[in-house]
């Protein structure tokens, strides 16, 4: 039974994600439109564009129709580690193409490279998405932060301390926590003012494990706050 999830186009991951499926379109179209090159550069681009497009819109697809959690992987890595690629190889198109076949004349090939370098910022926006921005900005802010995410996605928990060594945090810490269970890792937490709360509640099956964890820390910290927000969705 095939069941519709419309959340996975209107979150902010899939807004970005419908974007870069038309930006990524608009360019392979434009440079197609120009005519075919000889050239492995050109080959390389066109592939590029059609790779990222065919596989953005796969990805789409399978969380539009929940096919994704019938699939025996980690989708979310998965998908963190496709952007990866995605974003490495269209900045590479971005810059490859207007090297080779742009001139101050050819309005279709610029346009093709404006769009390109447009879609490699929506996959470098995908790919910085969910990692723990708010505890960076906090971090950089001077407060003494504690990182966490699902302990059962450990790529998750190596793009946080990736992001961290990029923003020169050294003292921020990472831990892999599992809602609702009360870990060895839950318990081991240190003293806590507030509670950022990332998207949190997300996943209605997930809001009972999430209130568990938050009342386990607030019965801990007594004088703390948690500060979240909530986006209404049609579930």
């Amino acid at each position: 039974m095939v069941t519709i999830d419309t959340r996975s186009v209107t979150t902010p991951v899939g807004i970005v994600r419908i974007m870069e499926v038309v930006l990524s379109c608009i360019a392979f179209s434009l440079v197609a439109s120009v005519g075919t090159n000889n050239s492995s550069y050109w080959a390389w681009c066109m592939f590029t564009w059609f790779f990222c497009f065919f596989m953005t819109l796969l990805i789409l697809i399978m969380e539009f129709i929940n096919l994704h959690k019938k699939i025996p992987i980690s989708w979310d890595d998965f998908t963190a580690a496709f952007a990866m690629l995605a974003t490495l190889m269209i900045f590479a198109a971005s810059v490859i193409y207007p090297t080779f076949f742009v001139c101050s004349s050819c309005a279709h090939q610029i346009s093709a490279t404006v769009i390109s370098c447009l879609c490699f910022v929506a996959y470098a926006v995908e790919l910085g998405a969910g990692v723990s921005l708010p505890g960076i900005v906090a971090a950089k802010c001077g407060a003494q932060v504690t990182l966490s995410d699902n302990a059962d996605f450990p790529q998750c928990l190596e793009n946080c301390r990736r992001c961290c060594d990029v923003n020169n945090l050294s003292g921020v810490s990472v831990v892999g926590l599992t809602w609702g269970e009360i870990s060895s890792e839950l318990r081991s937490l240190p003293h806590a003012d507030i509670i950022l709360g990332s998207d949190v509640f997300y996943e209605p099956e997930d809001f009972e494990d999430v209130l568990v964890t938050l009342s386990f820390l607030l019965r801990r910290n007594p004088a703390a706050q948690f500060w979240t927000t909530f986006q209404e969705r049609w579930y």
